[in-house]
């Protein structure tokens, strides 16, 4: 079975239309040289590209991994995503999101020991309380 057809077969599977929808359109772009932009994928999706139909694929391109498992690849220095075409691609992909993760924990430790300067508040001189007469 071609790797088109694979995937293809795996779309079909899904039920909910716009995962099915992407995953059908992911199945045309399988290998690294065939890899397709997010906006273009979000129009193709939902007939337009805006920053909430961005945010959509997006989740769904996750969605898309784990949830149904297929391997939706990107790297950075390179817009777009792709499905693999054989393991070198998935498995670059996976070293990229892993280097990434190890990345967000040494940042997070960092900051978790940071110091942060002891700031006073500032003082307030008290005013004095007038004493108001009992007639007016």
């Amino acid at each position: 079975m071609k790797p088109s057809e694979y995937y293809q077969s795996l779309a079909e599977s899904i039920t909910e239309a716009d995962v099915r929808r992407c995953a059908a359109i992911m199945a045309l772009h399988i290998g690294q040289e065939n890899l397709i932009h997010l906006d273009a994928l979000a129009r193709r999706i939902f007939g337009k590209c805006t920053a909430s139909t961005e945010r959509k694929t997006r989740d769904i391109l996750e969605k898309l991994t784990t949830e149904y498992r297929l391997p939706v690849c990107s790297v950075s220095g390179r817009a777009g995503r792709w499905l693999a075409a054989n393991d070198a691609e998935r498995l670059s992909a996976v070293r990229e999101l892993e280097a990434r993760a190890q990345s967000v924990l040494d940042r997070a430790k960092a900051l978790r020991q940071a110091n942060v300067p002891v700031i006073e508040p500032p003082v307030i001189p008290q005013r004095k309380p007038v004493q108001t007469s009992l007639w007016r």
